[in-house]
């Protein structure tokens, strides 16, 4: 619980120095996201797989963005300034790893989506076991997605597996913190359905600045029990 009270006010603190800056950049992912939003109220009354596939797609810029802002977070963690400069900047830096996590989470998302879809047609108990199976995995996947994110601005050579395994290690040993991100995750993604000027405002930025909070918490925790070993990568 120590790891949840410090990383709730690492996050918190974190978000109010800088305020201002990273209402702007939560303001800009948001912007990444309208090609899709807009999309999807156009097709919404008239579904079909190809605009599913479509607009699962269009989300894909949202990935450059938030990555962007995930770093710019851990600058905000060692003190570094920041700005517009060095969102632009990261932008720039991080787009082949923002790329590889975007299209890697749609493909995942696609799968999922498809086998619920086909499994749906069958009356039969083991479809449904099936289609629970596939919602099972891509609750773990999504999770794992969420201590990701934090973790790439501290690897010395970005990479989607080296992420995924040290977020499965997390996820394996620090329950407790990771299950307190994912409701802190659920809640602010409840919220932004219900009161949308959340998403354009706070909501990512929140989302982010906690688990910030929380996976500093947990590497730090990890460097102080293995001081002789390197940091997480």
């Amino acid at each position: 619980m120590r790891i949840v009270y410090d990383g709730f006010k690492k996050g918190i603190s974190i978000f109010w120095d800088d305020s201002i800056l990273l209402i702007l950049f939560n303001f800009v992912c948001f912007l990444s996201l309208l090609p899709a939003l807009l999309f999807y109220s156009v097709t919404q009354s008239d579904p079909s797989v190809l605009a599913s596939v479509v607009n699962t797609w269009l989300v894909l810029p949202f990935a450059f963005f938030i990555f962007a802002l995930y770093h710019v977070l851990f600058d905000c963690r060692q003190d570094i300034v920041i700005s517009i400069k060095s969102f632009l900047g990261y932008i720039r830096s991080t787009w082949k790893s923002a790329l590889i996590f975007g299209v890697i989470n749609i493909m995942v998302a696609l799968l999922v989506g498809w086998n619920l879809r086909f499994y749906a047609q069958f009356d039969e108990a083991w479809a449904g076991i099936v289609q629970w199976v596939f919602l099972s995995i891509s609750l773990v996947w999504a999770i794992l997605q969420i201590i990701m994110l934090p973790m790439y601005p501290r690897l010395e050579e970005p990479s989607f597996k080296l992420a995924l395994k040290n977020s499965t290690a997390i996820f394996a040993r620090y329950l407790i913190p990771v299950l307190t991100l994912v409701v802190w995750t659920v809640l602010f993604v409840v919220l932004t359905v219900m009161f949308q000027a959340l998403g354009m405002l706070f909501s990512f930025v929140f989302i982010a600045a906690l688990g910030e909070g929380i996976i500093g918490e947990v590497v730090i925790v990890e460097q102080n029990a293995y001081p002789r070993s390197d940091p997480p990568e």
